[in-house]
C-alpha cells in the first residue's frame, strides 16, 4: 500500500493503515495520528511528525525503521485523539513484538 492509496482511507474507514517507525534505542513504535502531530519515543531520540499529510522523521545517529501499522481505528478517532489531548494512540512503548501483528 502506497501513501496515495492510504490518503484516500475515508475519515470513519476501519482499519486504518498508518507509517510508523521503531526507535532504535528504546524500542518505542511510535506515528503521528494527524498533520502536526510531532510524537517522540521515551528516550527522545526519535521523533515523527505529519500524519496521513507527509512524513518527517528526526533522529540522533541511527536512522529507524519504517513499518506499516493497521489500527482497528477510523482517522477521525486519530484526529479526537490528538485534538483532545487523549493521548490513546500514537505510542507504543517498547513493543517491537506489536509491529508485526
Amino acid at each position: 500500500m502506497n501513501q496515495k492509496q492510504i490518503n484516500r482511507q475515508g475519515l470513519d474507514h476501519k482499519p486504518v493503515f498508518v507509517y510508523a517507525i521503531i526507535c532504535p534505542y528504546c524500542h518505542d513504535t511510535i506515528y503521528s495520528r494527524t498533520r502536526h502531530d510531532m510524537r517522540f519515543c521515551s528516550c527522545e531520540q526519535t521523533s515523527i511528525d505529519g500524519g496521513f499529510d507527509y512524513m518527517k522523521i528526526g533522529s540522533v545517529g541511527i536512522m529507524p525503521a519504517s513499518i506499516l501499522l493497521c489500527r482497528n481505528v477510523t482517522r477521525r478517532e486519530l484526529y479526537a485523539d490528538w485534538n483532545t489531548g487523549a493521548d490513546k494512540h500514537g505510542h507504543h512503548k517498547n513493543c517491537v513484538e506489536e509491529a508485526n501483528e
